[in-house]
């Protein structure tokens, strides 16, 4: 017998809550993919924003978490630096945060050549 249930939802959030993928803040009102259920005998609450829906439909694994959001950014072109400097795995050379009054920006900076470059990445 399972101890694995629960429903996934799409809708408008009532209050702030926190991206379990990309650790942003989804804003009051914004859509977001909303999970309650059990997993593996532990109830499980938590949210997606429309941004990572991509990375929840295409994850392989049971887990979900901001691991998964590293290892998609890291395994795009969004990881090259444009000066040609991206060696080795998952962008090495590369660091990036999110940046600006809604975490909407991704800034990426070239370990190597200094290189800094934005992105959006909207809710």
């Amino acid at each position: 017998m399972s101890n694995t249930f629960g429903e996934i939802k799409i809708g408008k959030t009532r209050k702030a809550h926190k991206c379990i993928i990309c650790n942003r803040q989804i804003p009051k009102g914004k859509l977001a993919i909303r999970y309650n259920g059990i997993f593996e005998g532990d109830w499980q609450n938590w949210r997606v924003c429309k941004s990572c829906e991509y990375i929840l439909n295409n994850i392989s694994e049971d887990y979900i978490g901001d691991e998964d959001f590293i290892v998609w950014l890291e395994n795009t072109d969004r990881m090259k630096c444009s000066a040609g400097c991206r060696t080795g795995n998952y962008g090495s050379l590369l660091s990036w945060e999110f940046v600006g009054d809604t975490k909407e920006t991704i800034k990426y900076t070239c370990n190597k050549c200094g290189k800094i470059w934005e992105e959006e990445y909207k809710f």
